[in-house]
């Protein structure tokens, strides 16, 4: 194998790791994104359970030692 050949065989080999890595940046950017959206959807759910008041009444049982 000459030099040409070589330096072809190692601009293919960079070309297909590119796109390889381009297709694994899109794909975790992907779950990131969806992962960002449920984190700020349940800090939201927890700040909403923070500021509502507490049920209590006849629904909850005594504890045992009444």
């Amino acid at each position: 194998m000459n030099e040409h050949d070589r330096l072809e065989k190692r601009v293919a080999d960079l070309e297909a790791l590119v796109a390889f890595q381009d297709r694994k940046i899109s794909q975790l950017d992907a779950v990131l994104t969806a992962f960002t959206a449920r984190v700020e959807r349940l800090e939201a759910d927890a700040k909403n359970r923070q500021t509502e008041p507490q049920e209590v009444g006849e629904q909850c049982d005594p504890p045992p030692h009444y």
